[in-house]
């Protein structure tokens, strides 16, 4: 994922582990839980579940790790003679905050098993979507930025598997 939302920089410099994709991570987790779930003979849904706080952690701490290192942020504002730098970063990190809050709410009070995922990945993506609007970003895809770009593939994927995994719990229900 890093070489496709990279691809120019990767054509002229070639590969180098100097960037990460976030939603290189949440892709591959939809494939690698279902894989894992069979490995260790467990529910689909039960592993998402139990996976997704982990990411949202995770997901929290690398953009305070960006915030700190000052990329993925936004354009410098001049104020006068002063910058002022709006803290994109930041603002992520308390919409991750919010999404675990909400992914923790819903798995208390619904019971469902495996709707974390797509509760995060759909709410993530609506975020991301609209943060990216304050990032110093390029928009070349139809005037978006990769991250909205990915953004909206994590919203229609999110809805997919959410529909999937209802599925699986409504086979479940019936066979019990």
């Amino acid at each position: 994922m890093y070489i496709i939302e990279a691809y120019k920089t990767f054509k002229h410099t070639g590969f180098q582990l100097s960037g990460v994709s976030l939603f290189g991570a949440i892709y591959l987790v939809l494939l690698v839980v279902p894989l894992l779930a069979l490995c260790f003979r467990k529910s689909i849904p039960a592993m998402y579940d139990f996976f997704t706080p982990f990411g949202i952690i995770l997901l929290a701490c690398t953009r305070m790790g960006c915030f700190f290192n000052g990329c993925c942020g936004a354009p410098i504002i001049w104020k006068g003679l002063r910058p002022i730098i709006l803290p994109v970063q930041l603002m992520e990190v308390v919409c991750d905050l919010l999404i675990l809050e909400l992914c923790f709410w819903i798995e208390k009070k619904y019971q469902f098993k495996g709707f974390m995922y797509p509760v995060f990945m759909f709410t993530y993506g609506i975020c991301r979507f609209l943060l990216e609007f304050l990032r110093d970003t390029p928009k070349d895809i139809v005037h978006l930025s990769h991250g909205q770009v990915f953004s909206l593939i994590a919203i229609v994927a999110s809805i997919v598997l959410f529909m999937i995994i209802r599925k699986v719990n409504k086979k479940r229900e019936e066979s019990t």
